[in-house]
């Protein structure tokens, strides 16, 4: 194959690669902070496809934590339970949300330093060998109460 042809193929492939990406989306990207004695947390987003064709997510990586999975809830005999996917599929102009009781990442050992500067960086990996980094936001699952805390308190 000519140098000439080698070039335009990649281009054309890096080409497309972005254009995919750019019509991938990750919103509203979040980790909640674990609570006090667990090292397990979880992560909510919106994976949009504007693309015209599916796109599947394979894995979800981080330097701030051991490991990242796609887990889901289901239901068997009568009990909901989580379960673990291997990848997700996304329709052509349809998004996956991911939300307490359905879909969601589960963040395993998340690193002290990086729950406390407030985000995460994320990769999300594709099965065409696309990836997007998103940056996630660490939220507490119980909130400054506001002066609510009651350690003050005289019984």
């Amino acid at each position: 194959m000519p140098m000439t042809t080698k070039y335009f193929f990649f281009s054309v492939l890096f080409l497309c690669s972005s254009l995919l990406q750019a019509q991938t989306e990750i919103q509203n990207l979040r980790v909640i902070a674990p609570i006090p004695g667990q090292d397990i947390s979880a992560g909510y987003l919106v994976l949009k496809n504007d693309s015209s064709a599916s796109i599947e997510l394979i894995s979800v990586e981080t330097e701030d934590a051991e490991r990242v999975q796609i887990h889901t809830h289901q239901m068997n005999n009568g009990m909901m339970r989580m379960v673990q996917l291997d990848s997700l599929s996304v329709e052509p102009g349809e998004q996956a949300e991911f939300e307490r009781g359905g879909l969601h990442l589960m963040v395993f050992s998340p690193d002290v330093q990086a729950l406390e500067s407030g985000s995460l960086d994320m990769r999300f990996n594709f099965a065409d060998g696309t990836s997007i980094q998103s940056e996630a936001r660490v939220e507490q699952l119980m909130p400054d109460s506001g002066g609510m805390n009651h350690q003050s308190h005289q019984h």
